[in-house]
């Protein structure tokens, strides 16, 4: 066997050069690892690409297991929570995790609205500076904040009416799960948007705009029982929500109204991207039954849509409703 002598004045280079040897081997392990994975991750989203419409069963599923197995397919986070306050099912998924609520949070400024309405006397015919050269009345800006899903008349109202007054409301109808500020301002969004943006998938406890889908279903749940504040006021918010059915479902638009508001978002900076969609509301069975649901996806992928979106969440809503009429 050949054996090489190394000079003592060699060492010292001779051992340097096997270290940088390791370090080149460790350094290649690292980026074939992060290869692997940036692999994973496209195959995982294989199923979502392009701007291709979305491969969706032809009838609503009719059991939550089906159900969830058709949400596991895709890559986004995903949840949803359905209550009857007479007895009936409860279905969820992920239901008590934090979200990003978006426009279904609305339904408390509007609520405040209401409040100030009967208990201070508000007149809905003062006019409110939506932005400039765009005025309204606080009645028609909560129209296109609920209706037209508007965010310039989302944040005139909650200026006009109080950002902490609307998140007071929470703790009066004892709502724990919805964090405050529920309409925060849009750089206090902003900075709470990028830490979503640059954190984790989950949202971390406490993140303003954020809540979880029982919280928000809480609120229908007291609004279908009469107990928001005041029968007066219960009383004009079901009468307002109920003046335009909304288009929550793909299958069910004949058989089941659904009133409510949903929320759809978009927050991208370079080489990231946070997108979600989300809506609340309630409906009653064919029984007469009332039932109050949430349904969200976040972290869809860059390519999905929002229309494409839309009918995955139409999707969950309707299969839902099928399940819980079982």
């Amino acid at each position: 066997m050949a054996c090489f002598f190394i000079p003592p004045r060699f060492h010292l280079p001779f051992l340097f050069l096997m270290k940088l040897r390791h370090l080149y081997a460790a350094l290649a392990g690292i980026a074939l690892f992060g290869l692997l994975i940036l692999m994973r991750v496209t195959l995982a989203n294989s199923n979502l690409q392009g701007d291709q419409t979305v491969d969706l069963p032809a009838a609503p599923l009719t059991t939550q297991a089906e159900l969830d197995a058709f949400l596991d397919e895709f890559n986004f986070r995903s949840g949803y929570y359905l209550s009857s306050h007479t007895g009936g099912p409860t279905i969820e998924r992920n239901s008590t995790q934090s979200v990003c609520l978006a426009n279904m949070a609305s339904i408390f400024c509007l609520t405040e609205l209401y409040r100030q309405k009967h208990e201070e006397n508000l007149d809905l015919n003062k006019s409110v500076l939506i932005k400039e050269g765009d005025e309204a009345t606080l009645y028609q800006a909560a129209q296109r904040m609920l209706f037209a899903s508007d965010n310039d008349a989302m944040h005139a109202l909650a200026e006009y009416l109080g950002r902490d007054q609307i998140s007071k409301l929470l703790r009066k109808l004892d709502i724990t799960t919805v964090n405050t500020p529920v309409l925060p301002s849009h750089k206090t969004l902003t900075v709470a948007l990028n830490r979503r943006l640059f954190g984790r998938r989950e949202a971390k406890p406490g993140l303003e705009q954020h809540g979880s889908a029982q919280g928000i279903s809480q609120f229908y749940q007291l609004l279908t029982q009469g107990k928001v504040l005041s029968p007066a006021i219960n009383a004009e918010l079901i009468t307002f929500l109920e003046s335009q059915p909304r288009d929550f479902s793909l299958h069910l638009q004949d058989s089941h109204q659904l009133f409510g508001q949903g929320g759809n978002l978009h927050w991208t900076r370079p080489q990231k991207h946070f997108s979600m969609m989300g809506w609340a509301g309630y409906t009653s069975l064919s029984s007469g039954q009332p039932v109050t649901l949430c349904v969200w996806g976040e972290w869809f992928p860059r390519n999905v849509k929002p229309t494409e979106q839309a009918r995955i969440m139409q999707f969950v809503v309707d299969s839902l409703v099928t399940i819980a009429e079982q």
